[in-house]
């Protein structure tokens, strides 16, 4: 304590009987303070009621007898005013139609070891307890965010065509870039490179290219590009626009795929399911189910033979009728006529109207999908030919969800019930936010199935209905996130003499879904066994701080050979909090003087999951304001979006911040390593990450 002065030694004092009192009256209440970290800063007002100490901390307690007052920083409204106002000013808080008024005296930001005091943050002073007492130093302002050197974050700005500020992005090719972009039209082009090295740039500018060179061969109606993400398909299309190609269709491969399906199929539900479970998307989605649909048409071939014979009293002769290689559809041809053959004049009408009956069915798609996902034998062999990983749990979830889609929704079971009769309290569906929710629905993924099957049933991707989109050039951006069944529906959406472009990066793979295995077989199933394969080496995105701590992050995923970073910048800064809250207070401190000094700036919350981000959004839009993205809706202007890993491919900002940076969102495993990549690869200018607890063990 001699190290203190007695002003200092005051301000410890006082803090220790503010704890010993917590203490006091804690003793014995149901719900207590954690002993270990009772509270986390000290907010001392002045009001109506006089002068009052407020402590921040995770639970509420109130003992007037004491002048012991514990908020929960996390809902208390005077919580608001310790993140937002300064000592000496004057705070003004609506609360439920009231509004209380009064002074900030003083604030502090308190932590503990073992549930003694060990640090005290003053607006002047920050008080540390070691091995020999107390010492004192200045205390230090918020985080400084920055491009480093002192470099602004001025960036270039422009208005789209409804009045959005965008970013425009594209710059001078270099050489590697602009030779990729005149290669041989005849032949796919794979261009591969690690984050922000233009892949995307390139693609485009080849596009754009092409449609110079060939207006009439390569029209822009006649081009697509997709990508994985609605985020980056927004970008994407303020790419083009700046490119003079608005006209070009740029869609996510979900919503790409979901209008194919449905202009070919009318049987399929209208809804999709809220929330497929992780074990049914990665079976819908794995090669081995793909490779065993054979069987399943080969079967389909059988019950339609058992049910002529049953309905023509044909006695098997359709059944023995060997398909050999043939579809169904071809067989069926073969079969009419063994039939008409057989029969006498009087039944000819008769026997075409039942196998024109069994051809609508082949042109049709929910059955077969209700049928393929209720068969417990071949998903059992689908999860046998996986090589492990798939497991019997994940076929006991397929048909668990296949049996709840089948069910009736609650609608239809009381459809004898008035309407109005049906409303619920809420105003939502019967149904919403139920288990229930998922009957009469299709999942996302089934739309690639249904179309292989179509494929597998006719030789073709054509319906009565409509036919498969076909394009003169497509280009497939992050290809890696894409299933094997999926990119063969893309390789067979190119037109005769079309010309595809494949973009991605082996080390952004972060959909544990896609089964990704290598360039070469993702090409194979395309139908591109012959492109011509770019590498960019440069990062044109990061620094070279970012760059290499990226690097480091793949550990042994990482490409032998580093990305060149094209410039230098600030050091990769990490924070460790003892509490939520302390790692929140500095945050948005940081925040407001990035604010101050750099308004166009764009910031990036990156949490690990969508719990995360509303999670931390609730917290610093109480400070600031922020866009709470969860759906690929960002706006491109500067500000805060707050967001996840999996929103932010493709796209960048001037700062990251990677929240919750710990062993249990990001532990030492392949997916873990790469969405971390991709989360620090978003950062322009600067990336700070931060953690409560044991950081990840992939941190350099």
């Amino acid at each position: 304590m001699a190290q203190l002065s007695l002003d200092q030694l005051s301000i410890v004092e006082s803090e220790q009987r503010l704890l010993d009192a917590l203490r006091a009256a804690a003793d014995g209440q149901p719900t207590r303070p954690d002993p270990r970290n009772p509270y986390f800063a000290h907010l001392r007002i002045r009001d109506r009621a006089g002068e009052r100490d407020l402590l921040l901390g995770f639970a509420t307690l109130v003992d007037r007898r004491r002048g012991v007052r514990v908020l929960d920083w996390r809902t208390a409204p005077l919580a608001e005013v310790f993140f937002n106002h300064q000592v000496g000013e004057i705070y003004e808080q609506e609360v439920d139609a009231r509004v209380l008024e009064g002074e900030v005296l003083d604030r502090r930001v308190v932590s503990f070891a073992e549930g003694e005091l060990a640090s005290i943050l003053t607006e002047e002073l920050l008080l540390t307890r070691g091995a020999h007492g107390w010492s004192a130093v200045a205390a230090p302002g918020p985080t400084r965010l920055d491009g480093g050197q002192g470099e602004p974050m001025a960036r270039r700005w422009e208005q789209d065509g409804e009045g959005r500020k965008i970013p425009v992005v594209t710059h001078l090719l270099d050489e590697q870039q602009r030779d990729a972009l005149q290669r041989d039209v005849r032949r796919p082009l794979l261009v591969l490179g690690g984050a922000g090295s233009g892949k995307t740039t390139v693609a485009l500018h080849r596009l754009a290219w092409l449609h110079h060179e060939d207006p009439g061969r390569f029209g822009q109606r006649s081009m697509l590009v997709v990508v994985p993400e609605e985020g980056l398909a927004r970008l994407t299309r303020a790419i083009l626009a700046e490119l003079g190609l608005s006209d070009v269709q740029v869609l996510t491969f979900d919503r790409w795929i979901a209008g194919q399906a449905r202009r070919l199929f009318r049987d399929l539900p209208e809804r999709e399911s809220p929330d497929t479970p992780g074990l049914v998307v990665k079976l819908k989605r794995h090669p081995a189910l793909r490779d065993l649909l054979p069987d399943f048409v080969r079967k389909t071939i059988h019950e339609m033979a058992r049910r002529l014979d049953r309905k023509l009293v044909a006695r098997g002769a359709l059944a023995d009728l060997d398909p050999g290689s043939d579809t169904p559809l071809a067989w069926l041809d073969q079969a009419e006529q063994r039939a008409l053959d057989s029969s006498p004049p009087s039944l000819t009408r008769e026997v075409r109207q039942l196998f024109a009956a069994e051809r609508r069915r082949l042109y049709e798609a929910h059955e077969d999908l209700l049928q393929l996902f209720g068969d417990a034998d071949l998903l059992g062999r689908v999860a046998q030919a996986s090589s492990g990983e798939l497991s019997d749990s994940a076929v006991s979830e397929v048909l668990r969800h296949t049996r709840r889609q089948l069910a009736e929704t609650s609608d239809e079971v009381f459809a004898h019930v008035d309407e109005d009769r049906r409303q619920t309290v809420d105003g939502r569906g019967l149904d919403e936010g139920t288990p229930e929710e998922t009957a009469g629905t299709v999942d996302p993924e089934d739309y690639a199935v249904s179309l292989e099957l179509l494929r597998l049933k006719t030789d073709n991707l054509r319906t009565p209905r409509a036919a498969l989109s076909r394009y003169s050039h497509v280009v497939i951006d992050e290809a890696q996130e894409l299933a094997p069944i999926e990119l063969g529906v893309l390789g067979r959406a190119l037109q005769g003499k079309a010309t595809v472009t494949v973009c991605g990066d082996q080390a952004q793979q972060i959909d544990p879904s896609s089964c990704f295995s290598s360039w070469e077989r993702a090409l194979a199933d395309l139908g591109a066994r012959h492109a011509e394969a770019v590498h960019l080496r440069t990062s044109y995105r990061c620094t070279a701080p970012v760059t290499r701590f990226a690097h480091h992050v793949l550990g042994p995923l990482a490409p032998t050979e580093m990305p060149r970073p094209s410039r230098d910048g600030a050091p990769v800064l990490r924070s460790s909090f003892p509490t939520e809250a302390h790692a929140a207070l500095a945050l948005v401190q940081a925040l407001q003087d990035l604010g101050r000094r750099e308004p166009s700036a764009t910031v990036a919350l990156i949490a690990p999951d969508e719990a995360g981000a509303r999670r931390a959004h609730g917290v610093i839009a109480r400070s600031l304001e922020a866009r709470l993205v969860l759906r690929g809706a960002f706006t491109f202007t500067p500000g805060i979006d707050v967001t996840t890993v999996s929103q932010v491919k493709g796209l960048e900002f001037d700062v990251v911040v990677v929240l919750d940076a710990t062993a249990r969102s990001y532990p030492d495993t392949p997916g873990a390593r790469r969405q971390l990549h991709v989360a620090c690869t978003r950062a322009i200018h600067q990336l700070w990450l931060i953690h409560v607890g044991t950081p990840s063990p992939v941190l350099p």
